[in-house]
Formats: C-alpha cells, structure tokens, sequence
C-alpha cells in the first residue's frame, strides 16, 4: 500500500504514488519558483462539463483569487508519471472552466521526463485554440511582460532546484553538447553574464532578458543572443572576471542561449532575499557529476556545513578573516558570509540597512578567501561569492599544497601564511593517490616520518596522504597566538582514520596535532555522510593554533551523530511519527532527520560555560588526561562515548575480589600468550575446485550463514594456507565490514567440518581461550550478548570500512563467574551449536531428496534416518 504524505501546497494527505511525486515536483515550482501562494492552490479539484458533474478531476487548480471555483481558475496542470507520452487530454476540460494557461508535465527524471509543456489561450478572441509559449508567468505577471524586466523587478530565488534540474534536462537530452562537463561550463558562463547584468551593466532595465514574442522567432533569438554575448564581452573584459574566461566563446547558438535566459531571468540571483543553499543546491545538479572521480572531491551536505560554520563563528564585526584552502563551489564560505550577514544585521541595527549591506560586501571581498586547482569549481565559488558579494571576491585558482612561491602574484599577497583567524574546509579524501613529490613534502611536517609527532630528517616514506596535508596547511594559514590572544581556529573534515587509525603513522599524526593545537571539538559524522559518492567515514576536527603543546588539562566537546539528513543512497531521510507516517512543518516540508543543529546548540553551551547537558547520549565532553593517558591518543568521538565506557566501567565494578565469586579479567588474561588473540596475514589466494584435497576458504560473510553461498576452496597442501586453518574452541570475531560478529567454532562451521579442514579469511580475529582460565562456550556467549557488542564496537576505527584490532579485543574486560556457572553456559552453547548442524544436515537430506526426485521423475515417501 503506498506511503500517504502531505500535499506541499494544501496540506492534505495523499497517496505518494509515481504521478503523486511529480505532482509534487510542479507544486514545488508554483510556490518556491514562480510565488504562487498556497490559498490560490488546490488539488484533485472537480470539473463540471454541462450536465456532467466531477466526471473530470484537475490534478493541480490555480486560482486567481482564494475562491475555488472553475470560473476563477487561472491554470490548469495535469501530471503524468515520467516516461507517459504527452495527450491532450487537459485540453477537453479546460474549454468549461476560465483557465488562460494548460499545462502538462511529466516530472524531472533526467532520463525519462519531457519536462512542462505551457500552453496559452487569448480568451477574448479564440477560447478554443491553445498556443504554445515558452514559459509560464510567476504571480502577479501577465505573459506580455515576462521578458521586460527592470533589476528592481527581480524576484528573490528560495528554490532553483526545479528549474535548473529543468534546464539539465533539457540541455543533455536535446542540446548540441553532450559532455557533462562542456554543459556545466556553458551554464556557467551564462550565470555569469546574468550576475554582470545584475551588478555591474548600466541603467535599470536587465540585458539579460527574453521576451515571449523574441522567443517565437529566429530574429527575436537572435537579438536576445546578441544581448548575452555583449554581456559576456563585458565580462571578460573586466579585470575582477578576466582570468576565469581568457580566450573562451559561448558555445551555445542562439536558440539555446535563449533557452537557458528564459529559465533564469526573472530571479535576482543577488537579490537580498535569494537563499544562497537553494542556489548551491542547484549548482549541484550541474556539477555533481564531475565531483565522483578519483580526485576525491564532494560536496559538502549542507548539514555539514551549517554545524561547522555555526561552531567555528567568524565575526564580521571583530574583522575575522575565513579562508577554505579546498573551497571547491564555495559551500563554507558562503554560509560563512551568510553568517556574517546575520551578525551584521543583529549588531547594527540603529544603522541603515543600505550601510550594513555596504559593511557586507565590504566583509565578503575583503575578509573571505577560498583556494581551488579545479577551474569549474573555481568559477562556481567565483560566481557564487558575487551573488552575495560584489565579484571582487578573494577566490583563487592555485593548487593550495603547492609551496605559495609558486602562486600568482595576487595569491600569493592575499593568501599569507600565520594570517587568518578562522579556517573552515572539507579537502579531497576518498582517494588512493598519495603526494609523492619531494619539494611538496619538505614544506610538512607531516610530510616528513614523525617521532613522538615531532618531524625527522627523511621525508614520508611511500608519499602523504593529501587530506593529512591538508590539515598541516591549515594550520600553517592559522594565525599563531599573540599574549591574550589566542591563535587561529579551524573545523576541518578528515577521514576517520586519521583520529582513530591504529598504525603508527596514524598514531604519530594525533601526537603532532596534540603538540600543535589545542583540540577545542570532534563531531563523528554517520558513515552515509558523504554517500552515495563515497563511503569514506569521516569526523570534523575543531582546533586553534598553538605555539607549544598545551600542558593544562581542559575537556574537549565530542559528539557523535547519528543523522545527517540523508540515507547512504542520497535520499531524504524522513522523521516520522509512530505509525511511520512522516512529520511535517508548518509549510508542509517533510522534517528531516539530522543530529547537527543540536551538536551546533549543544556547543555553544559548552563553549559558553552554560549548563552543558543534552537529552542525546551522543554529546559529551572528554578531558585531554583522558586522551593522553591512552597510548594511541584517539581522537575520534565515539571511542569516548559515555555509553560505552559506561559499559566497561560496570563490568570493572563486578569484580568482588572475593575468591569463588565474580572476578574480572581482560581476554588478554584470559589466553596462553598474546599471539592467541590474533589474525593471519593477508596470503596470495590459490582457489581450486572442490574436493577431498581442498579446504573451503570461507568469508568473514560466510561463517555468519547458516547455508553460506559463494564458497571458495584452496589446495588443502598449499602451504599459505595452513596459518588460516581454525580450530574447534576457538572463537572468531569478524574485523572488518561487518565488524564485530562472533561465532563459537564447533563440530562444524556453515555445514563444513572442523576436523576435514577448514580455513578462514584474514578479516576474522581468532581468540584461543586457554580452558583453564575461561570456558570458551561462556566466553563466546559474553562476547556475542549486547554488552560483548557494545565493547567490541569501543574498538572500532574506520576510514572506508570499519576494522578492530586483535590489541582492542585483548583489552576487553570478561566478568567470570565460579566455574560452574561458566561450564553450564558452556555446555548449553555446545549444545545449541550441535543442535544448528543437525538441522542443517536434516536440511541438506531433504534437499537432496527433492533433488534425486526430480532426477528420477518420482516422489517416494522419504525414509531419513537421524540428522
């Protein structure tokens, strides 16, 4: 049964079918794009023809006042599933109502919809015949005056998402240019022009325009073409725009410039009121798709980048300087720019709103700089920080790793080093690409081997990791601290390795950032994070800059979140009530699940000495005694999460310290010798078919089923693979992936027999317990119960995919009852474990039954003996 959501424009609740979807596409497009409201809107409405009554029902009914009657209708929309072929089916009910405008539409996919089909008709002289136009009127716009638009005529824009998946649409499926990347450059070329129009070409009356009659003709598009390609003239003629377009031509023709001019010139993309996250979100639809390759760039969630901006607070009226060295389309700084306003706005109001706007554009060219190598997203910061600012925006193209001799001039001289007050940035991970180049890695400490986080004279071997010297880089721009005035602040987004990794070099990278920077915050984003383009794990780092380690104990803000308002597919993750219906707002949005406005508001707290308490257990603080006492100096938040050490914490205080009641030991204690905690090293793979000189080399995934599938086997002599052969008591926990699963190896493993030989992956931890110190069969139990989940996740470091360390799982306190009790949970797990492989050797008879039977072509009664 389809899910029932709420009408955005109505309210009411319906059935979320494929047309429902679009319908809600285009309700979208009425009230965010074109400003009709919500009382002129209504769906499912009844049309009356002659003496038949509600025989027809009108998808979406804009009226032109709040009477909802068919003589006040003002358009008609009729909504198809995509992939519908177009009918005119609107056409035959629209005659009895007093509807100008007809429209058809089939949604957005980009694959399958054909996009709104507008249709006019002059009532006054010809009610039957329906003409095709170009575009539809916003509210309050006669179709004659669409085109003839003054600046101050320009509309604010709160979603351009529908126009400009609109436009994608349209482009690549019947556009010359077929190139992701060669439409997004066009777009952008042309965005520009309209954001020179709106800045800096003279006179009131917009050049960036396209009238409904200019449409209709091969000379009307000409001269709108003509228009646009002075603009652009203009612009790369103009010093501030210049370096971003030298050489280039519009590669449009005329009908598609006029096309793309048509969707866009009625919004004020500078307009006070143009919400700068609907624009980036647009932006998206172009440049998405050049962000999924081994560069590792993405973009940022939005989520993400509130929560950083909202916890870093660059100030407007301190003067503050922001700088993203790994800008990208700009997502940090302009909500960093957008946060400023708000200040701004907050702190000078007996000033005039024309001043404070002065002080805004002033903050936004002089105080805001970003860095990007990619020169698309070098042009969608430089065109997005003009919509908020004035185009003289401090954004360059450079390769911010590069040692900054190498910069332009320019650069070099607005992009010191030990300069800025506040760094936001998310830089390239998700890749495999190391730095190897020399003259690159000696400008790092990090770059170089570490020794207790501090630099040795020989470089990294194997190269650096960008995102780690990314970090180092952010610091170098960090402003170090004066006497009473502490250094520069930064939030940066880093792999989850990199804070939790139990190699070495990660190790050594935590001490350098411990000796370097006071640790002000770390927020644990979900691992869906930055899915579906990648599924690395990620966690932002919040630090200011110091000029020797700190020395002082002081409690570091952690959090943990959950959601981040969309699941691992891209998809909108909903709250909902009990029943499972979704939760809505008070202009019918869906509410979105996402922890990070609660991390931001619990911060603030914490960072001004209010009552810092949260109702989620994900938010806490951790004192720098804490993080040091521990060898590997984890700086990942869920490693301190109260609701595991807790955990630990509680198992501890079982200990009686009385002789024949409860004592604790960790499972290091608890075997003969650390090597019994312990994985196999990876080995070159030798499979073979199955047989009786074959060993099934099974899977982390494998040993979890019941009847595995995709068994692989290898030569039971091959040498290499002797060291994974597992053995009856042992215990095994799984790594990797899915980490943390435990089995109990008995008489048999997925149906395989322990005695025959069976050998497991490497992504399996094997534990030996040594029978006289612990029963294995209660250990087992223990280690599989929620609480043994809760202490093996503690463990659990993550860049890409989750592991756990065999160190980690030693650790791990065991509470031991007296031996009886231990031995009659043992006993009952053997029993359990004898009990699963007769059941699935009786399976495996009856499968073989049918088998033989439909073999034979007969049915007999089947005679089994016992299991």
């Amino acid at each position: 049964m389809p899910e029932r959501v709420r009408d955005y424009a109505t309210g009411k609740l319906v059935r979320l079918t494929a047309e429902e979807v679009v319908r809600q596409q285009f309700e979208h497009i009425l009230v965010d794009e074109l400003n009709y409201p919500r009382s002129h809107i209504d769906v499912n409405f009844p049309i009356q023809r002659g003496a038949k009554k509600h025989s027809e029902y009108m998808d979406i009914a804009v009226f032109k006042s709040e009477s909802f009657d068919q003589k006040n209708l003002y358009i008609a929309v009729e909504t198809e599933p995509p992939g519908r072929p177009f009918d005119d089916q609107i056409f035959s009910y629209v005659t009895a109502t007093t509807a100008e405008f007809a429209i058809w539409f089939d949604g957005l996919d980009p694959k399958r919809s054909k996009g709104a089909q507008y249709r006019w008709r002059d009532l006054a002289i010809d009610p039957t015949r329906f003409v095709e136009v170009p575009a539809l009127p916003s509210y309050g716009e006669a179709l004659d005056e669409i085109g003839k638009y003054k600046k101050s005529q320009l509309r604010p824009a709160r979603s351009l998402k529908g126009v400009f998946q609109k436009m994608h649409n349209r482009l690549y499926g019947e556009g010359p240019l077929k190139r992701e990347d060669a439409i997004a450059q066009e777009v952008i070329k042309l965005l520009f022009c309209k954001l020179y129009d709106e800045l800096h070409s003279p006179g009131e009356t917009c050049e960036f325009r396209a009238t409904v009659s200019e449409l209709k003709s091969t000379m009307g598009r000409q001269e709108i073409a003509r228009r646009i390609r002075t603009l652009f003239d203009a612009l790369t003629q103009d010093p501030n725009y210049a370096d971003m377009f030298g050489g280039e031509q519009l590669q449009y023709d005329d009908y598609w410039i006029s096309y793309i001019v048509s969707e866009l010139q009625g919004f004020g993309l500078t307009h006070e009121e143009t919400d700068t996250d609907a624009v980036g979100d647009a932006y998206e639809i172009f440049v998405g798709p050049q962000l999924k390759g081994e560069s590792g760039q993405f973009f940022t969630p939005r989520a993400v980048v509130r929560m950083a901006v909202d916890m870093i607070s660059p100030s407007l009226v301190k003067r503050e300087t922001v700088i993203d060295p790994a800008c990208g389309s700009g997502g940090f700084l302009i909500y960093a720019l957008r946060s400023a306003r708000s200040e701004a706005r907050g702190h000078y109001k007996p000033k005039s709103d024309a001043w404070v706007n002065d002080r805004i554009r002033e903050y936004a060219n002089n105080f805001i700089h970003g860095i990007d190598t990619e020169p698309l997203l070098y042009k969608v910061a430089k065109s997005y920080m003009a919509i908020v600012g004035n185009g003289r925006s401090g954004i360059f193209r450079e390769d911010a790793l590069l040692p900054p001799t190498k910069w332009k001039p320019e650069a070099r001289r607005r992009l010191e080093l030990n300069k800025f007050d506040t760094l936001i940035t998310n830089p390239p991970f998700g890749t495999r690409i190391k730095i190897e180049l020399a003259d690159t890695l000696r400008q790092f400490a990090l770059g170089h081997a570490l020794a207790d986080g501090q630099p040795m004279p020989e470089l990294a071997g194997g190269g650096q990791d960008p995102a780690v010297l990314f970090l180092e880089r952010s610091w170098q721009f960090l402003r170090p601290p004066r006497p009473r005035r502490p250094g520069g602040r930064m939030a940066i987004v880093l792999p989850r390795q990199i804070l939790s990794g139990h190699d070495p070099s990660t190790v050594e990278i935590r001490k350098w950032i411990l000796r370097n920077m006071k640790v002000n915050a770390v927020v644990d984003l979900p691992p869906e994070t930055f899915q579906p383009y990648t599924g690395t794990i990620t966690s932002v780092l919040f630090a200011e800059r110091t000029s020797a380690p700190t020395t002082d104990d002081y409690d570091v803000f952690m959090a943990v979140a959950d959601f981040v308002g969309h699941d691992r597919r891209g998809n909108p993750m909903l709250a909902r009530n009990p029943d499972g219906s979704p939760c809505y707002d008070a202009n019918n949005l869906a509410l979105i699940l996402d922890d990070l406005p609660t991390v931001s508001a619990a911060f603030d707290r914490f960072r001004n000495r209010d009552a810092f308490t949260s109702k989620k257990p994900g938010i806490f603080a951790v004192s720098t005694t804490e993080i040091l006492a521990q060898p590997r100096r984890r700086l990942d938040a869920s490693y301190y999460d109260p609701t595991k050490n807790d955990v630990v914490k509680r198992i501890w205080d079982m200990d009686t310290g009385v002789a024949g009641r409860i004592t604790v030991k960790t499972i290091g204690q608890l075997v003969r010798a650390p090597s019994d905690v312990f994985y196999p090293g990876r080995h070159k793979r030798n499979y073979c078919a199955p047989g009786p000189e074959a060993v099934p080399f099974l899977s982390g995934t494998n040993i979890l089923q019941v009847r595995p599938f995709d068994v692989k086997w290898q030569p039971r002599a091959y040498k290499p693979v002797q060291g994974h052969l597992v053995q009856k008591g042992w215990i095994l926990v799984t790594r990797s992936g899915s980490t943390g699963r435990v089995l109990y190896v008995g008489d048999h493993i997925a149906g395989f027999s322990v005695e025959a030989g069976i050998a497991v992956s490497e992504h399996v931890v094997r534990i030996i317990p040594d029978p006289e110190e612990v029963d294995p069969g209660y250990l087992f139990c223990y280690l599989s119960s929620s609480v043994g989940k809760v202490l093996l996740s503690q463990g659990i470091y993550a860049s890409v995919v989750k592991h756990i360390t065999p160190e980690h799982i030693r650790a791990i306190p065991v509470p031991l009852p007296p031996s009886g009790v231990q031995k009659k949970i043992g006993n009952s797990v053997r029993f359990a474990e004898r009990m699963r492989t007769a059941a699935n050797r009786r399976i495996g008879q009856l499968q073989a039954f049918i088998e033989n039977a439909a073999e034979s072509g007969e049915f007999p009664n089947p005679t089994l003996g016992k299991a």
